[in-house]
């Protein structure tokens, strides 16, 4: 276990963020994916599994990827890499989207 700040540094080294959750676990489908959040926070673009809400919410800003298998998963991983266009734009993405959910801005201005 490390502190936020210094898993924030190691999610910041990131190329893309993975995350893949399993589909028996019911809280998964309500839940929010902090993971995902954390990864667009940096700049990250996520390839996900499209089951949770924070997904959806990531492809509406387009700011990552979704997968419905393994194997697509590794498509749109490969995408990305393969793709400096397109990687550049959801990373962009990414970064106006986690601005614009920022927690503690949102605070401030209640």
């Amino acid at each position: 276990m490390v502190s936020h700040e210094e898993a924030a540094k190691e999610i910041s080294k990131l190329y893309i963020g993975v995350v893949f959750y399993p589909q028996e676990i019911d809280h998964v489908k309500y839940g929010d994916s902090i993971k995902i959040r954390e990864y667009a926070a940096s700049g990250v673009p996520s390839v996900s599994d499209n089951i949770t809400l924070t997904s959806k919410e990531m492809l509406d800003w387009k700011a990552g990827l979704t997968a419905d298998d393994p194997q697509s998963m590794a498509d749109n991983i490969c995408k990305l890499i393969n793709n400096k266009k397109l990687y550049d734009e959801l990373s962009k993405n990414a970064l106006r989207w986690a601005e614009k959910m920022d927690k503690q801005k949102l605070l401030e201005k209640i």
